[in-house]
Order: C-alpha cells, then structure tokens, then sequence
C-alpha cells in the first residue's frame, strides 16, 4: 500500500494492490463492492510466487513441460486514507 498527501489538509488517499488467481476474481470484486469501493481495475499478468509453477502437456499428451509463470490478475484500487473500505478490503484479503 501506497499512502499520498501532505500536512496543509489535503486528501490523503491510499493505494490498494492485490495480486490474485484469475477464478476468484468476481468473488474479489463482490468483497470491493460490500465494502463501498467503487472505482478499480483489473490487469491480467503473469508471474510467478509460492506455486513456481506448473507441469503441463504439450503436442499430442506425449511431452511435458513446466511453466514457471502463471496467469494471475492485478486488482488496484485508490480510497481516502479515512475512508471505510481500505481497512475492511485488507481484512476481507
């Protein structure tokens, strides 16, 4: 997370990064909705973390392969540093 603003009063907001899985990506959303977020986006990336990736098949089923990066979704969201949803979105991750 991301904290801007300064000390003459103005907005102070922060910046909410999740990386995930693509499939629960709705249920993701969903959680940013309850909690009064309205404005996101979503980039699809790959990339590898604790998984380090996955063997699959190639060609006909004969030959294997290992892939080492994976799809996964860049969820990124900016709210007021006081606003509500921050803190309960970190709680619902």
């Amino acid at each position: 997370m991301q904290e801007c603003g300064n000390e003459e009063g103005e907005l102070e907001v922060i910046k909410i990064e999740a990386i995930v899985r693509p499939d629960p990506i709705n249920i993701v959303i969903e959680a940013l909705n309850e909690v009064g977020c309205r404005g996101f986006n979503v980039q699809n990336i790959n990339g590898r973390g604790q998984q380090k990736g996955v063997e699959v098949f190639t060609g006909r089923g004969t030959t294997t392969a290992t892939r080492t990066s994976l799809p996964k979704a860049l969820i990124t969201t900016v709210e007021g540093k006081n606003h509500r949803s921050h803190s309960e979105f970190s709680q619902k991750l």
